[in-house]
C-alpha cells in the first residue's frame, strides 16, 4: 500500500500525520484522498474505525489552504455534518491536529454548549465548520450561519443521522447550499432513504466500499467470561491490576451504572473517568481529553460513546453489561483494533445474559467460547 507521502498532500499535512505516527494510509485514505484532491465527489460505504475522518479532513485542509478568497462574517468555506456532538468534537480535533501550521479557522457547533460563544466565533467567518444537524439549523434560522460560499460538504455517518430522525434538518440545510460544491458522503449502510440523499447530492462520485464489519474485526481478539452480576466490578478490578491496563473503554448499560463503577474504580486507586448524557458538556470533553492523553486509564461509557469516538491506542474494550441492541456490540468493540492495530474485546456475561449473548453471536456470525463460571 502507498505511503501518505505518495497521495499528493502538502508537506505541512504530511508532517502533521507523521507526528501522529501515521505513515501508511488505510484503504479508505489511499483511495479517497487522491480522489478528493482531484475535486471529485466521494461515496464511501465504511464503518467507523476505517480511518474515514483523515480521508476527508486531510484533502479538505489541503484544498482550502490554497484558497485566497476572504470570508464574509458568518460565512463558511467547508461544512461537515455529523450526527452527535461526540463525533463533531472528534472531527474538529482531527482538523486541528492535521491542519497545524496552516492557520485555518476551525469550529464545532452542537447542542448542549453555549450558543453565544459559537456566534462570536462565527462572526469572523469560519473556514471549517463541523456541526450537528439541530444546532446547525438553529444557527441558520438565527442568520448566524450563511451557506452560499460553501465549497466542500461532508456528510459523516449519514445513515445514523437518518436513524436519529434528522432527515428534515438535513433537507433544510441541503436546500441552502450552492449548486457548485464538492460533496463527500460517508455511511456504514446504504438503505433506500440514504441512497436517495446520496443520489441527489453526488455528481459522478468516486465510490469506495470497505469490507464489512465482520471481516474488519479480524484484528480484534474477542473473549467472554461468565461472571455473576454482583461480582463484575471486583472481577474487572482484578483484571485491571493484574494486566496493568493503561487504556480500556468499559461499556455499561445506564448512567447510574457508569457513576457507580467510576466511584468503585477510583476508590481502588484506578485512574478512571466516565462519559454519559448527564455529565455536562465541559466535563465530558475534559474526561475524553484526559483519557486520550493517557492521564486516565479507564473510560467508563454508556452507548452514547459507542459510535464515532476515534481514540488512538485503545488496547481493550470491555462489555461490563451487554448492549441493548445487537448492532451496538459491533460499534462498541470497534473502539479497539483501529487503523490496522490489534485489540482485545472482552464481555462479562451474567447467567441471565447468556441466552442473549448467544443471539448476538448468531446474528453477527461469531463463535466466542464463554469461559467460566468465575470463582
Amino acid at each position: 500500500m502507498a505511503e501518505f507521502t505518495q497521495l499528493g498532500l502538502s508537506q505541512t499535512i504530511e508532517e502533521a500525520l507523521l507526528k501522529k505516527g501515521y505513515t501508511k494510509p488505510t484503504q479508505i485514505q489511499a483511495e479517497g484522498i487522491p480522489a478528493v484532491l482531484e475535486g471529485k465527489d466521494l461515496l464511501a460505504i465504511s464503518q467507523t474505525g476505517s480511518g474515514k475522518t483523515a480521508a476527508f479532513s486531510t484533502p479538505i485542509l489541503d484544498l482550502i489552504s490554497k484558497s485566497k478568497s476572504k470570508l464574509k462574517p458568518f460565512h463558511i468555506r467547508s461544512l461537515i455534518i455529523a450526527p452527535t456532538r461526540e463525533l463533531a468534537m472528534q472531527v474538529e480535533e482531527s482538523f486541528k491536529e492535521y491542519g497545524k501550521g496552516l492557520a485555518l479557522s476551525t469550529l464545532a457547533v452542537y447542542g448542549g454548549s453555549a450558543k453565544k460563544l459559537q456566534v462570536q466565533k462565527l462572526a469572523k467567518g469560519i473556514q471549517i465548520l463541523v456541526a450537528t444537524p439541530g444546532r446547525l439549523v438553529d444557527l441558520i434560522r438565527d442568520e448566524k450561519i450563511f451557506l452560499d460560499e460553501v465549497t466542500h460538504l461532508v456528510l459523516d455517518e449519514a445513515d445514523r443521522m437518518l436513524d436519529m430522525g434528522f432527515k428534515d434538518d438535513l433537507e433544510f440545510v441541503l436546500k441552502r447550499l450552492p449548486e457548485s460544491k464538492q460533496c463527500l458522503f460517508f455511511s456504514a449502510t446504504m438503505a433506500k432513504e440514504v441512497e436517495a440523499i446520496a443520489n441527489k447530492l453526488l455528481q459522478n462520485p468516486h465510490k469506495i466500499e470497505i469490507a464489512p464489519v465482520k471481516a474488519r474485526h479480524e484484528g480484534i481478539r474477542q473473549m467472554a467470561y461468565l461472571v455473576e452480576e454482583e461480582r463484575k466490578a471486583d472481577f474487572l478490578l482484578k483484571f485491571l491490576k493484574d494486566r496493568q491496563v493503561k487504556s480500556i473503554i468499559v461499556f455499561v448499560k445506564t448512567k447510574s451504572d457508569a457513576n457507580k463503577l467510576e466511584r468503585h474504580l477510583k476508590a481502588n486507586q484506578i485512574k478512571a473517568c466516565a462519559i454519559h448524557g448527564d455529565r455536562d458538556q465541559r466535563q465530558r470533553i475534559y474526561n475524553l481529553k484526559e483519557f486520550q492523553k493517557g492521564n486516565m486509564h479507564v473510560l467508563v461509557a454508556t452507548d452514547i460513546a459507542a459510535r464515532g469516538l476515534d481514540i488512538d491506542g485503545v488496547g481493550y474494550v470491555l462489555n461490563f453489561s451487554l448492549p441493548q441492541q445487537v448492532e451496538n456490540y459491533t460499534h462498541r468493540i470497534g473502539r479497539t483494533g483501529r487503523g490496522g492495530r490489534r485489540g482485545i474485546a472482552i464481555s462479562y456475561i451474567s447467567p441471565s445474559e447468556e441466552k442473549y449473548f448467544k443471539r448476538i453471536q448468531k446474528e453477527l456470525g461469531l463463535d466466542i467460547h464463554i469461559k467460566g463460571p468465575t470463582k
